[in-house]
């Protein structure tokens, strides 16, 4: 592991996590955007947590985006499909080692007033042509430049839930 970041043990106590896992280097283009590519080799094809369910179990334990799983019950993990695996397999309590890298981890989503259906560049008239959305910039399925509106996160959520690439754990 590269040097510097921290570590910390989550127990889960439900059937499913609650993530989706990528490998470093799949996230280069939307969390690890600014990570040192020393850094993300180091990482070499260990899960990284690329998408949290809100009120889930690894929520509620502290886990983040960027965060690396490094254990499962004791046993060292390789990669996401391993993981997802390991985790469905494992007892519960379940016992999970992770590890934070030393980086900035870019999150380029969230709920957001928007304008669309126009031309015009300008700030809306009157509230009532805001339209609330939840915009992703980027992102775990799509180019850098590429922007996507969801009615909610929870229209995001059931989209990600459905994109076969998925390892949702």
């Amino acid at each position: 592991l590269p040097p510097g970041g921290e570590w910390y043990d989550a127990k889960i106590f439900t059937p499913t996590l609650g993530v989706m896992f990528f490998k470093p280097k799949e996230l280069v283009d939307s969390l690890f955007l600014q990570t040192d590519k020393k850094l993300v080799d180091a990482l070499d094809d260990r899960p990284v947590v690329a998408f949290i369910v809100e009120g889930s179990s690894a929520r509620s334990a502290g886990v983040e985006l960027g965060h690396v799983l490094l254990k499962v019950n004791g046993i060292d993990v390789k990669n996401p499909k391993e993981a997802s695996r390991l985790i469905k397999e494992g007892p519960r309590p379940l016992p999970l080692l992770f590890y934070v890298p030393d980086t900035q981890v870019v999150v380029a989503e969230g709920e957001h007033m928007v304008k669309y259906n126009t031309k015009e560049t300008g700030a809306p008239n009157s509230a009532k042509d805001w339209k609330p959305k939840y915009v992703v910039i980027g992102g775990i399925i799509a180019q850098p430049w590429m922007m996507n509106m969801y009615r909610s996160k929870v229209s995001w959520t059931v989209f990600l839930v459905t994109f076969d690439r998925c390892w949702w754990i």
